[in-house]
């Protein structure tokens, strides 16, 4: 988790952004989402956290080196969309797409881009809804045996 001085200086840096746009664009929004729908900062090296975000908000937050890596920003990303960790083995261990462990892995040019969001993801974010179909498992008829 990040340390309460990091959350204290995205806090400040929040509230800064905030005054700036509110100069620029001459309205007085109360929320960063009034003006974007995710806002992602960038910290200074501070603990040993990587990066942190709000489920279905519009914060993401990464500690230094951790701002650069795509993996760990569509991780992050992935909980402003709603979407939670894969926890098939235990968090962090099933790593089939950017909500798993890869994020520690899979941050170098190499690896760039190996993976995207699982199936589960795409299911929950309603990527393919309008391909899909739906079938009720009790109005199956049982098979007849030969």
């Amino acid at each position: 988790a990040a340390s309460s001085n990091s959350q204290q200086m995205v806090q400040a840096a929040e509230q800064e952004a905030l005054n700036v746009l509110r100069t620029r664009h001459g309205r007085s929004h109360s929320s960063l989402r009034d003006y974007a729908g995710i806002t992602i900062f960038v910290t200074p090296p501070m603990g040993n956290w990587l990066a942190y975000a709000s489920i279905g908000g519009g914060l993401s937050v990464y500690n230094d080196k951790w701002g650069g890596y795509i993996a760990s920003i569509m991780h992050e990303v992935g909980h402003n969309f709603k979407l939670l960790h894969a926890n098939e083995r235990g968090e962090y261990q099933d790593h089939t797409g950017y909500m798993s462990g890869a994020v520690l892995g899979y941050h170098d040019a190499q690896h760039f881009p190996e993976m995207c969001f699982n199936g589960a993801n795409h299911w929950a974010l309603g990527w393919y809804s309008d391909k899909t179909q739906s079938v009720s498992l009790n109005n199956l008829q049982q098979p007849t045996l030969l």
